[in-house]
C-alpha cells in the first residue's frame, strides 16, 4: 500500500495510539470487524530540499 501511495505522489503517515473500539463505532463496524491499523494519506505543503544532508545510520541508531 504504501509503494502505491508513493507512486501516486502522495504521503502516508501510519497512527499508531487510537482506540480501536470508539472507531469502530464511529465507522458503524460489526462486531466481527476490530480496527488495528490506521493511516493518513495526502498531499504535503512541503517538499524537502533535493539537496539536504542526512546523518549516518550509525549516528542515529544506538545498539
Amino acid at each position: 500500500m504504501l509503494v502505491e501511495i508513493s507512486a501516486l505522489g502522495l504521503h502516508s503517515q501510519q497512527i499508531g495510539g487510537f482506540y480501536s473500539k470508539e472507531l469502530a463505532k464511529f465507522l458503524r463496524l460489526p462486531n466481527t470487524v476490530i480496527p488495528m491499523a490506521m493511516m493518513a494519506v495526502g498531499r504535503t505543503s512541503e517538499e524537502p530540499p533535493k539537496n539536504r544532508k542526512r546523518k549516518l545510520l550509525k549516528v542515529l541508531v544506538l545498539r
